[in-house]
């Protein structure tokens, strides 16, 4: 049965470290926080978080606060039963269902987060305020079940570069981890919304990442090259014979044309500096692609995220696998 009050959920807590103390055995506690309709995405942190911790606590809340529209936010799918019983078999130790009620007594928060330059970018201009509702939340959950690790989804990159930023500017003693996204057979990363794409969605989706994945591939190839010496280029443009024939703009400008040509409309396509997500200005060292694009008419966006690291295997994959793709919403995954 899931814990569904504050109260409750310190109270099994300290129960558990008071009973390892007694034994003089030291526990460590993780956090998974979720918003819920968990799939293997979501299970493979918890297995994670398990695998190295003595007590496992997920979180299962639909956090209003992070949501632009409130249509999109009844819509988000719930079977809190069902999660806690994955959650569970997943090697979870507790799980926290709260109501909104109980996270925000007072109707609306009282306290607002602003996380700063990070946030603002990319999806924070998409979604205005989305990164302060996830800032809060994370903090009340980090404030109640007081972890020494915390879980986080790689497809999910800007979000996990806000917690670590969060965590950091306030002294919180919590470990923030990142774990690498979890895929389907066709490429499409396991998505709670991925339910509502239809059958033709779906395969437009896949094989646009097709493409995105083998221009990925190429350009982790070129990288891998340069920091060989290798010499080798990538042919974006005839004139180009110089070292900087491989721009980060032009790299975008492709990708960019790859998705509008699959029938998806981006919201963004950006290479980046994986940790601070300012725009890379080249290809010199490690970047990250970070994109967003919707499907068409359909309510659902699309998240994409791909390390462009110089040697980096998995950009040299099969193309026709894309990396991290999956809506744009929740804690984590």
């Amino acid at each position: 049965m899931p814990i569904a009050t504050k109260r409750e959920l310190r109270r099994e807590i300290r129960k558990r470290r008071e009973t390892d103390a007694e034994g003089a055995r030291q526990i460590r506690v993780a956090l998974v926080p979720t918003m819920g309709a968990l799939h293997e995405g979501h299970l493979s942190l918890i297995k994670a978080a398990a695998g190295k911790h003595s007590c496992v606590v997920v979180s299962i809340f639909v956090n209003p606060t992070q949501f632009g529209q409130a249509a999109d936010y009844e819509r988000y799918p719930r079977d809190v039963e069902a999660d806690a019983r994955a959650a569970v078999a997943a090697g979870a130790d507790l799980v926290f269902a709260p109501t909104s009620e109980e996270m925000y007594p007072f109707a609306a928060p009282t306290v607002s987060i602003d996380p700063g330059a990070i946030a603002r970018r990319w999806e924070g201009e998409q979604r205005p305020g989305h990164f302060g509702g996830v800032a809060l939340i994370v903090t009340k959950l980090l404030a109640l079940v007081q972890p020494d690790t915390a879980y986080f989804g790689e497809k999910d990159w800007q979000q996990y570069r806000v917690v670590s930023d969060l965590v950091a500017a306030l002294d919180i003693p919590t470990d923030i981890v990142v774990c690498p996204t979890v895929r389907a057979a066709d490429g499409l990363a396991l998505s709670s919304r991925n339910r509502f794409l239809t059958a033709q969605e779906r395969a437009t989706a896949a094989a646009a990442l097709s493409q995105l994945r083998s221009e990925a591939a190429a350009v982790a190839r070129q990288a891998t090259a340069r920091a060989g010496g290798m010499g080798v280029r990538l042919d974006l443009d005839d004139d180009d014979n110089d070292d900087d024939s491989l721009r980060p703009r032009r790299v975008e400008a492709r990708l960019t044309t790859y998705l509008r040509d699959a029938g998806l409309q981006p919201d963004y396509v950006a290479i980046v500096n994986p940790t601070t997500l300012e725009p890379a200005v080249d290809f010199k060292g490690d970047t990250r692609l970070l994109l967003a694009a919707r499907m068409g008419n359909s309510s659902v966006r699309l998240l994409d995220t791909l390390a462009l690291t110089a040697g980096n295997d998995e950009a040299a994959a099969d193309p026709r696998v894309p990396t991290a793709l999956a809506d744009d919403n929740g804690a984590s995954r």
